[in-house]
């Protein structure tokens, strides 16, 4: 009924408009007469005429202004003076073609525009690999416990304290025996040091003195030899003088030479024969220096080397000294080694950077065994991934390597950001899950391990937790809007 009445009134409507603006045409014409306006199809045989006419007229005719002529609205009724005074506002005509560019522009981005088809899933940060598990390698006693669950630790800190004590005792006692070895070897090796240095210097000194002796045995068989030439010299003049006394002996008896030239000659004679006992005493004397030089030469040679000999002797009992300082030296440091490493295993030290997982122990003076687990560590240097569960429905279409956005309940995405990543495994079998029925876990590695918020960078932690979206595939939005009508399509072909 609504329907008929609504019909009834839009024609009558339409109607009534089409009725006034007949009226309003029809005297509209009549005016046009009265005023000798001719109707628009008079105009326009009138106008066809006038150019046809103007084909033959002069420029000057044509070129000729007409006088237009006003109408008269006197006879105008007010309904059409309205309407020629208010004419359509364009607004309309504005809106649809504003709502024409609008549709054009929406169906040309559902067109080519995509969306992205997102799978939902739950998850909380865990360091990739299994955790790093402290296990002594001695039996001992809690002292100490300087870690809790969840604290964050460095490697090489110490986690676990035992009792140290009586080992603490021994390494004191072998460091003061290490001490007082190092010291006596420092002394022995100083009197080595100046054994050699003295040893040295007296052979430099005794080699000095035999050189010297040497130079000074060279010079006096150098005398000797020239003292020698000069006899031989002597010798070889004494006998040709004592030659040519004879012959002027001989002369003198004929009166042929004075008794002052043989006088004379016989004088020189006795002068050489006198120099050359002398060059012959200078020879036997240089000869006996010569062998006393020789003889202190011996000694001083001799005692060069009893010197040495008694360098050697002391410089070989201060090495053994030394020798036996040194291996005495390096068992004991070796046994304070020994003692200080079974100090150190006393103490338990986290082998990585991460935070401790778990503490297995709570009590002071417990006593741990070899092998037992204290505390587990899960490492920092491995990368955090984002372990998820994901429906049974949706799992069909997620597969390794596809991107996920992940947005953490610690950290509002609207100003922290949304941190991404890809998946990397998904687990081969499901698991039931309390609330969410059958679930198969998916790991995603992150792309960063932090969130940036006004500069400031702060990094995940292990054991947060998050909410993924696995970016399935992309499609366009016209397919996501004609999802509904091919749903209802496929539902009325089933029906």
């Amino acid at each position: 009924m609504l329907e008929q009445s609504n019909t009834t009134q839009l024609s009558d409507k339409k109607s009534s408009n089409q009725t006034q603006s007949t009226a309003l045409l029809h005297e509209w014409q009549a005016s046009a007469e009265k005023s000798q306006i001719k109707p628009a199809s008079d105009q326009i045989t009138g106008n066809h005429n006038k150019y046809t006419s103007q084909e033959i007229q002069p420029v000057s005719a044509r070129n000729a202004t007409v006088p237009a002529t006003a109408p008269d609205t006197s006879n105008w009724s007010d309904a059409l003076q309205t309407t020629l005074d208010h004419p359509p506002a364009a607004l309309p005509r504005y809106m649809i073609l504003v709502g024409f560019l609008f549709a054009c522009m929406f169906g040309t981005w559902a067109w080519f525009g995509t969306m992205q088809e997102v799978s939902q899933a739950q998850g909380q940060l865990l360091p990739e690999g299994d955790t790093y598990k402290i296990q002594p390698i001695v039996t001992g006693e809690i002292s100490k416990i300087w870690v809790k669950e969840g604290d964050t630790i460095q490697s090489g800190q110490v986690a676990i304290e035992l009792d140290t004590e009586v080992l603490e005792s021994e390494v004191e006692r072998l460091s003061q025996s290490l001490k007082a070895l190092t010291t006596q070897l420092q002394k022995t090796q100083v009197l080595i040091a100046q054994t050699q240095y003295e040893a040295a210097a007296q052979q430099t000194i005794a080699d000095a003195e035999i050189q010297t002796q040497e130079a000074a045995i060279i010079e006096s068989q150098a005398n000797i030899s020239t003292n020698q030439d000069l006899v031989f010299q002597l010798t070889t003049d004494l006998e040709a003088n004592q030659v040519r006394l004879e012959r002027l002996g001989s002369l003198l008896d004929e009166g042929a030479i004075s008794k002052e030239y043989l006088f004379d000659v016989e004088q020189t004679l006795r002068d050489r024969h006198r120099a050359m006992t002398e060059r012959q005493g200078q020879v036997q004397q240089a000869l006996a220096q010569s062998e006393q030089l020789n003889a202190q030469l011996d000694l001083r040679r001799a005692e060069a080397t009893k010197r040495e000999l008694e360098a050697q002797e002391k410089l070989k009992r201060l090495q053994i000294e030394a020798d036996d300082l040194e291996a005495k030296l390096a068992e004991t440091n070796t046994l304070l080694k020994a003692a200080q490493t079974n100090l150190d295993q006393m103490f338990l030290y986290a082998p990585v950077n991460g935070t401790v997982a778990s503490v297995n122990i709570s009590n002071i003076g417990e006593i741990i065994q070899p092998g037992q687990t204290i505390i587990e560590i899960a490492p920092a240097e491995t990368p955090l991934v984002l372990s998820a569960l994901i429906p049974n429905r949706e799992v069909g279409l997620v597969e390794t390597g596809m991107p996920v956005q992940m947005k953490f309940d610690a950290f509002p995405y609207q100003q922290y950001g949304i941190v991404s990543g890809k998946v990397t495994s998904i687990s081969p079998d499901s698991k039931l899950d309390e609330t969410m029925g059958a679930v198969y876990e998916v790991e995603i590695a992150l792309n960063r391990d932090h969130v940036i918020h006004e500069k400031k960078v702060i990094p995940l932690k292990a054991g947060q937790t998050a909410s993924a979206e696995i970016v399935i595939r992309k499609r366009r939005v016209i397919d996501f809007l004609l999802d509904p009508i091919r749903q209802l399509k496929e539902g009325s072909l089933n029906v």
